[in-house]
């Protein structure tokens, strides 16, 4: 594998493409097991559904929901039609895995969901020089939590994210640490309170992350890349 530094900032190679990563056939297959419980938990243990599903806009993600949920049993009155929401995208490094596609494509790859108001045809958040800090990725999180417990109003709510985003979210919780594999679910119960005086968001400066102007010698743990003489940072 090539040091990250380098290609993770490129859409592809000559093989194969990683802007905005599509699902594997593994990632496909977790999909498939995620629907499985569910559908389980939904007519074998009479578990509630969710009366309101939200999901990340990076392809993966999008994906990921609609081969869990379409075609589960559910309620006439609690359809699966998630509303897709920027903010609830994985951490945003320079690697163009993280950048989103357009709107255009969302909505042609799911004419049926809601995309929130507001949200760019084009990915303004992604860059390829500075990468978000956890505290950063925190301030974000909270930001859409606030904004779906102001705004709804449901009891049960479904989120399909990210690894980073949902480690994120259990910190902004008071959660013990829950790291998930892809495909694996975790269930919080939140009490949302509105407050007279919330805490004012804060803004936090995201990290500067040097890379090579081309293919690095090596790349390790303690030096991260390092480049060739003839490249520079």
């Amino acid at each position: 594998m090539e040091p990250k530094c380098f290609w993770s900032e490129k859409d592809g190679n000559s093989t194969a493409t990683w802007a905005d990563a599509h699902l594997t056939s593994q990632g496909e297959t977790n999909a498939a097991k995620a629907k499985a419980f569910w559908q389980s938990q939904f007519t074998d243990k009479k578990q509630p559904a969710p009366q309101s599903y939200y999901v990340s806009p990076l392809t993966r993600c999008l994906d990921s929901a609609n081969l869990t949920f379409n075609g589960v049993s559910l309620p006439t009155d609690r359809p699966f039609v998630p509303t897709v929401k920027e903010l609830l995208r994985e951490t945003i490094t320079i690697m163009t895995q993280n950048r989103r596609s357009s709107r255009s494509f969302i909505q042609d790859r799911y004419p049926t969901w809601n995309i929130e108001a507001g949200f760019t045809e084009s990915d303004t958040m992604w860059n390829a020089t500075f990468s978000e800090t956890s505290d950063a990725q925190d301030v974000r999180e909270r930001q859409v939590l606030d904004d779906i417990f102001a705004t709804d109003n449901k009891q049960i709510i479904n989120i399909n994210t990210h690894s980073g985003t949902i480690a994120s979210v259990l910190r902004i919780l008071g959660h013990r640490a829950f790291p998930l594999t892809p495909g694996q679910i975790v269930v919080t119960l939140v009490k949302a309170e509105a407050i007279t005086n919330p805490i004012p968001l804060t803004t936090v400066a995201w990290k500067l992350q040097p890379t090579c102007t081309s293919p690095p010698v090596t790349s390790n743990a303690a030096q991260g890349c390092v480049c060739s003489t003839t490249a520079a940072f």
